[in-house]
C-alpha cells in the first residue's frame, strides 16, 4: 500500500510539472481508448441524455446579469477596503 502511494505521488509530481509535454506524447493512447470504448460509451451517453435531458449550462438574462455585476462590484470594493484595513493603509 505504501509503495502504491509513493508511486502515485511521484507520477502526480511529474505530470503536474510537465503535463502538456506528457499529454502531447500520449495523445495516441487517449485516441486509442476513445476508439475502443466508443461502442459502449456512445449508447450510454444517448441514454443518459434521454433520461437527464440536455445540459443547460450557465444562462443569464439581462436582469440576472446586471445583478451579478452589481454583487461582484460590491464584493470587489469590500475586498479592497478589507485589504487596506488589514495592511494599515488609510483611504
Amino acid at each position: 500500500m505504501h509503495i502504491h502511494f509513493k508511486i502515485e505521488s511521484s507520477i502526480q509530481a511529474i505530470c503536474s510539472r510537465h503535463g502538456l509535454a506528457i499529454g502531447a506524447h500520449t495523445v495516441w493512447i487517449t485516441k486509442f481508448f476513445m476508439l475502443v470504448t466508443c461502442p459502449l460509451s456512445y449508447p450510454i451517453s444517448l441514454i443518459l441524455n434521454l433520461i437527464l435531458g440536455e445540459e443547460i449550462g450557465a444562462y443569464y438574462n439581462r436582469e440576472r446579469l446586471k445583478e451579478l455585476i452589481k454583487v461582484n462590484r460590491i464584493y470587489s470594493r469590500l475586498l479592497l477596503v478589507t485589504r487596506h484595513v488589514s495592511t494599515g493603509n488609510s483611504g
